[in-house]
């Protein structure tokens, strides 16, 4: 029985972080099982989705990362942090995100090894279940190392309702081909079972998530909406910790697509009832006035809401006036639905052609400034 442990922990001061962290680690018991044998390197990776400051919360807070950092060195092993920001980025952008996480600064004070995915060897792994997919390209340490610990951020997500433990992992996926895999799989079942198979095949020792300050709203980008959880949980099971933020937050688990996924193919526990919850009773955990993506639409069923897609859609607008033409949006749309076009002055604009959007997000995510209106394009339909 996969076990999700909590601690409660209402700020970011690190010894209080780091108190919690040990607490939630220590009840699933035999460190060895889940750090590997001392001695060895093990892979920390947090969210580090783009360069956003540790108090906009849409990243894995650094001293979270600290906490981690600490936990492998006592162990007697070798920490590396490393993970692959979303979109199509080149070398500053990458530098960028590790500085403004303060990602950077938390792995020279600790003396881990910093790692960038899309500097690293790539392993090729066959995925011959899925229709849209023949394999994954991920970063090799994932199977070079002798533990991966698994480090989210809980938040919203406009396209998948949910980013958690399971999410995260996508970014073992270097470089473009997260782009790739969105123009493969553009619906949100199709994506969900990608990214379901992917923490399938990497299995992660252990994940110790960040919820003491997450998103909701219109997560998993810096439009999302702050709010204090006050939680830090742990597990050998991600399927499972992201079964109970689905029930802390009202949701049936079939609703989430990486949930449903691994519930249909068995890659995880999806049923509560199946999970050793510690430190924390079922009814505990229900928070009532959760604030879901604007795009879902919420049907209530008993305590459980019904997660029903709107039959409208995300149609992104770049704002003007927030916009520093970076083009890190254009650049990441998979589907090259984002032009840069004259805007009647001196000044350029990037428009998006909503015929070709493929409502993924990724401009979204990648955008630093808030400059991305998810509702208030192709006239702002409803």
């Amino acid at each position: 029985m996969p076990i999700v442990s909590l601690q409660r922990c209402e700020e970011y001061q690190f010894e209080k972080v780091y108190g919690a962290v040990k607490k939630a680690f220590a009840g699933l018991g035999d460190p060895t099982r889940l750090l590997g044998p001392k001695g060895g390197r093990v892979l920390i990776k947090p969210n580090m989705m783009a360069a956003h400051p540790p108090d906009a919360h849409v990243c894995t807070h650094p001293e979270v990362v600290r906490a981690v950092i600490r936990l492998v060195k006592e162990h007697g092993s070798h920490p590396l942090v490393g993970d692959s920001p979303a979109g199509l980025i080149g070398k500053w952008d990458i530098d960028n995100v590790w500085k403004e996480t303060s990602m950077e600064r938390i792995v020279e004070e600790e003396g881990a090894e910093k790692v960038v995915f899309e500097r690293c060897k790539i392993t090729k792994i066959k995925t011959p279940y899925l229709e849209k997919l023949d394999e994954h390209l991920i970063t090799s340490l994932a199977y070079e190392c002798d533990a991966v610990i698994n480090v989210p951020k809980f938040k919203t997500h406009t396209y998948m309702t949910m980013s958690g433990a399971v999410k995260n992992l996508y970014g073992m996926i270097p470089g473009k081909w997260k782009g790739e895999i969105h123009c493969r799989a553009p619906k949100p079942e199709d994506f969900g079972k990608i990214v379901a198979s992917l923490a399938h095949l990497i299995k992660p020792k252990l994940t110790i998530m960040d919820a003491i300050c997450g998103l909701e709203g219109d997560g998993p980008g810096a439009a999302g909406l702050v709010r204090n959880f006050g939680c830090v949980f742990a597990t050998d099971d991600p399927v499972a910790l992201d079964s109970v933020l689905a029930y802390m937050i009202g949701v049936r688990w079939d609703d989430i697509p990486v949930l449903k996924a691994a519930g249909d193919n068995c890659w995880g526990t999806v049923d509560i009832d199946q999970i050793d919850l510690v430190g924390v009773s079922k009814d505990e955990l229900i928070i009532e006035d959760y604030l879901f993506p604007k795009k879902v639409q919420i049907r209530n069923l008993e305590r459980f809401t019904r997660m029903v897609y709107a039959p409208t859609r995300v149609y992104p607008k770049v704002l003007e006036e927030k916009c520093k033409l970076c083009l890190r949006c254009l650049k990441s749309c998979p589907v090259k639905a984002m032009q840069l076009k004259a805007n009647g002055g001196n000044r350029k604009q990037v428009v998006v052609e909503g015929d070709k959007c493929i409502e993924c997000c990724c401009c979204y995510e990648v955008c630093d400034v808030n400059a991305i209106d998810l509702y208030g394009g192709k006239e702002a339909a409803v």
